[in-house]
């Protein structure tokens, strides 16, 4: 028998006029069991750890950024493709 256990993010499209699911990795998603319930639902709480490039923390969070965060980001971004270009020139 194989069992598993699947963990799901559901939060309001862009449009908010429906939800979006996301499917999480198990490996990265972390629950604070309830003592008192046999339920993962009756958690208090859940961890999710992304590992995600400058480019996806930009387009995921822009709205929410304030400039010196974005433009952190963005020099991160340069340096980032300044030393990829420059090992491939030598």
């Amino acid at each position: 028998m194989i069992t598993g256990t699947a963990y799901y993010k559901e939060y309001p499209s862009e449009s908010g006029d429906n939800i979006e699911l996301e499917t999480l990795n198990p490996i990265n998603t972390f629950i604070e069991r309830n003592p008192n319930s046999y339920y993962l639902k009756d958690s208090p709480r859940a961890v999710c750890r992304y590992y995600m490039t400058p480019e996806q923390i930009l387009h995921k969070y822009h709205k929410e950024l304030d400039d010196e965060s974005r433009k952190k980001l963005e020099e991160g971004l340069i340096r980032q493709w300044e030393s990829r270009w420059t090992s491939l020139c030598n």
